[in-house]
Parts: structure tokens; C-alpha cells; sequence
């Protein structure tokens, strides 16, 4: 079971073992193994949950926080792994979007965790989704940290 919990200031944070997982440069954990492979009912990210607009945004910010380590075209480099690819889908299928995203907050930049804004993370996210080939929708993407999590399944 994923275990999360608050931090000062109402944020919600991963369990040590995502944590530890940052700091070995293993972003690819996936998040249903901790779960016992569980699949959440709802929407997916191939139902179009970003738009394009906002992933143009997350271009922007992901090129500001994560591209000295995954480099600009997002397929990593020596201290990150990349983000597209079936090697980053498939360490996150079957967990929710909502799972990536608050590890990605909690954990992400490796020098400054935490320091990312929800907004710059949903927006980054839109693009990491962009890049490995999900269609954009018609509503931005909106997870928020002090929520339980929204059911988007990663597939």
C-alpha cells in the first residue's frame, strides 16, 4: 500500500520507500507494485486529461526544473532516467497519475525536492503525457497535493 503522509503546510508527501527510490535515480518504481497491482476505476490518461495549452506550458516548466537531469529531450542521462518510452510507462502502468505526481512533487528536483509548484507539476506532467504520445483534452489537468488523489490510471 502506498502510504502517505502530511507534511507542514498540509502537503501530502510519498512513504520512505518512494523517497528512497529518488535518491537511488529510480523514478521508475512503479507505484501499482506497491499496491499489489490494484487498478483504480476511472479515467486513464489516454481519455484526453491535459490540454495543449497547458502541456506547452509544461515544455516551458520542465525545461526550467528537470531537464539538467533528464535531459531536454527527455530521455535522461547519467543522473536521471528518461520519462518517455515504454521503460517509464511501463514502471508506471496501472498507477494513477495522482501517484507520479506526488512522488514527483515530494521528490523532484533532486537539489531542491519539493520546490516545484502543483501548477508547474500538473503543467510539466501534461507534457511528459504529450511526449509519449497521449492526446491532449478539452480540460486542464488540476491534481492537487492536499487531495486523496484522482483515479487517472497511467496505461
Amino acid at each position: 500500500m502506498v502510504r502517505s503522509n502530511r507534511e507542514a503546510g498540509g502537503r501530502r508527501s510519498v512513504g520512505g520507500r518512494f523517497a528512497a527510490a529518488a535518491v537511488a535515480g529510480v523514478l521508475l518504481l512503479p507505484a501499482a507494485a506497491a499496491r499489489g497491482g490494484e487498478r483504480q476505476e476511472g479515467r486513464s490518461v489516454s481519455d484526453g486529461v491535459y490540454t495543449a495549452q497547458q502541456a506547452g506550458r509544461g515544455r516551458r516548466e520542465y525545461i526550467q526544473h528537470c531537464a539538467t537531469c533528464h535531459s531536454t529531450n527527455l530521455r535522461g542521462g547519467e543522473m536521471a532516467p528518461g520519462l518517455v518510452g515504454d521503460t517509464f510507462l511501463g514502471g508506471w502502468s496501472g498507477a494513477t497519475l495522482w501517484e507520479l505526481f506526488d512522488f514527483s512533487l515530494a521528490t523532484m528536483p533532486q537539489d531542491n525536492p519539493g520546490s516545484t509548484s502543483p501548477e508547474a507539476m500538473n503543467a510539466i506532467l501534461a507534457y511528459v503525457l504529450r511526449e509519449n504520445g497521449y492526446d491532449p483534452g478539452e480540460e486542464e489537468l488540476a491534481l492537487d497535493p492536499a487531495a486523496d488523489g484522482d483515479p487517472i490510471t497511467i496505461d
